[in-house]
């Protein structure tokens, strides 16, 4: 079990059904418009080879119950570079991670990135299949890392830096990924490559970040429908250590992926409460997220 366990025991102890489920629930849509091809069935057939991969992979030694799999949706745009029937690829990924509030029906976003550089090759009879350090195929690496970002992610919400292990095999497909020569694993090219997520989240600057992860969720969110006044200012001393780690590091992928998928939710949280708590969070806000500077400070 991994993370509310207390309640899949007393389920368990109740007599209540528990399936023992794979660690993600990815939807995966794909967009082929762009593509000229008359062979449609093998962007279908792409399309669910993905889902298939990214569901039924084991990506840790945990059993996780129906209900706490971690939910990701990923939107693949292909371009009219690719080409199927010469089984080359050319995509860009919208990423969207969401985590569940304890005692409530609301999803948090948690993860928000467009990634404009999958290129890759597949054909129908292609295997894929995920080796611990082993380099197989560019499309495996891909879909692997953000398995296992997204996992780090979740799990850093749950405990302090609990993401850890998942972090460590994120950074190693990314390190061994360099041989392919494929774009976004180079750690000297764009720093919206996504090497730089890992490399962010991994980085020493970035611990007081992840400690805002945790005290935001497990401390925050999760406690919000019973104590909102005092959520709201948990949730303002996790933005204090983000606006620590944004001084230091002025340009993040990880810090702009946070705020692109918090920004809505942040505006609701302080729309209400103590005047000096939203004026504070708001001046914090306009400071580290300043492309939606605007939003915030309409909640003076």
């Amino acid at each position: 079990m991994k993370k509310y366990s207390f309640i899949s025991l007393l389920l368990f102890f109740l007599g209540i059904q528990q399936l023992v489920a794979q660690e993600l629930q990815v939807d995966v849509s794909m967009n082929g418009d762009r593509v000229q091809t008359q062979e449609r069935q093998l962007i279908t057939g792409l399309e669910k080879t993905i889902k298939d991969f990214m569901n039924k992979q084991e990506w840790s030694s945990d059993d996780f119950e129906d209900f706490e799999r971690i939910k990701l949706n990923m939107q693949i745009n292909l371009t009219a570079n690719s080409s199927p029937a010469e089984q080359n690829y050319e995509a860009d990924v919208q990423l969207l991670s969401v985590r569940p509030v304890y005692r409530t029906d609301y999803e948090s976003p948690l993860f928000n990135y467009l990634d404009n550089d999958w290129r890759f090759s597949f054909g129908p009879s292609d295997p894929l299949v995920y080796t611990n350090n082993v380099y197989s195929t560019e499309l495996v690496s891909l879909m692997s890392f953000y398995a296992y970002l997204v996992m780090g992610l979740d799990y850093d919400t749950f405990s302090m830096e609990g993401g850890t292990p998942f972090y460590v095999k994120a950074q190693e497909i990314a390190n061994y990924s360099q041989q392919s020569g494929g774009k976004g694993w180079n750690l000297f090219g764009e720093k919206q490559d996504r090497i730089y997520l890992i490399d962010n989240v991994l980085s020493p600057q970035f611990k007081p970040f992840r400690a805002a992860l945790y005290e935001y969720h497990r401390l925050g969110l999760d406690t919000f429908e019973e104590d909102p006044d005092n959520s709201r200012k948990v949730i303002l001393q996790a933005l204090k250590k983000i606006q620590g780690v944004r001084k230091n590091v002025l340009i993040s992928i990880m810090l702009d992926s946070f705020f692109r998928a918090k920004s809505s939710e942040l505006l609701n949280i302080f729309s209400q409460g103590d005047a000096a708590v939203i004026e504070e969070a708001v001046n914090i806000l306009v400071e580290v997220d300043p492309s939606n500077a605007n939003k915030y400070r309409k909640l003076m």
